[in-house]
């Protein structure tokens, strides 16, 4: 299994703290952010990585070396991920773990997505359901819409940003990342609106419920603050 780490986006959120360098670089207790997903990745037996890169890549580039290639997307002021996934589609190829570059979680909750034998694996928190966030629907275990147009009222949890994909889920996302590109710019779109395709079109997305177990996404100062006083990514 490989994984990829999508770290292509300009963090303007925390831009007073990033100092022009990406977000994933952030230290939390005099580490980066990027490594202790690196740390995870290879504790879960996933050496092979690339990490997608974009605003300040040469920063990534430094600290990825010896542990992770990296593919640079050179459109990605002006898209979202959608966008930056298709255009580095030869990497879904084969099962793949793919990580959005500012989540944290324990290695219990990452092992398990890993170890799952679905084509579609969403790890997603079913005991609560914020703003901000990815939302989703979830009928029987099953993942049956997801995207920011689910309101936390109408939503069962949120996806958390981390997914598995069999080679075969692998390879019914990188064809669906075409047909949508091909239909539409799909210049703001995420890429779960292709796996909200795939699940609209029969393709059964498991949800891997993390069951209370800690995961943090760090998108604003206060979500920083917070990750400075915990410890389950360590």
């Amino acid at each position: 299994m490989k994984g990829i780490i999508l770290a292509a986006g300009l963090g303007s959120r925390l831009s007073g703290l990033t100092s022009g360098r990406p977000k994933c670089l952030l230290e939390l207790r005099g580490k980066p952010i990027l490594l202790y997903q690196l740390d995870l990745l290879a504790a879960c037996g996933i050496t092979d990585v690339t990490i997608v890169t974009g605003f300040a890549g040469e920063h990534v580039q430094t600290y990825a070396t010896g542990r992770a290639s990296c593919a640079h997307y050179p459109d990605f002021a002006s898209t979202n991920n959608l966008r930056t996934l298709n255009y580095c589609q030869h990497l879904l190829a084969g099962d793949v773990l793919l990580l959005f570059s500012d989540v944290l979680l324990s290695r219990q909750s990452l092992q398990e997505c890993t170890n799952s034998s679905s084509d579609f694996a969403l790890l997603v928190d079913t005991s609560r359901c914020l703003e901000g966030t990815m939302r989703v629907r979830i009928v029987g275990g099953a993942v049956t819409d997801i995207g920011q147009h689910i309101t936390p009222a109408d939503g069962d949890g949120n996806f958390i940003g981390i997914a598995k994909f069999s080679a075969h889920g692998s390879n019914l996302l990188a064809g669906e990342l075409r047909r949508m590109v091909a239909a539409g710019d799909c210049t703001n779109a995420y890429y779960t609106a292709a796996l909200q395709s795939l699940a609209a079109a029969g393709n059964r997305l498991d949800g891997i419920d993390l069951s209370g177990s800690p995961w943090l996404e760090i998108d604003t100062m206060e979500d920083y603050l917070t990750a400075q006083e915990k410890t389950f990514y360590l």
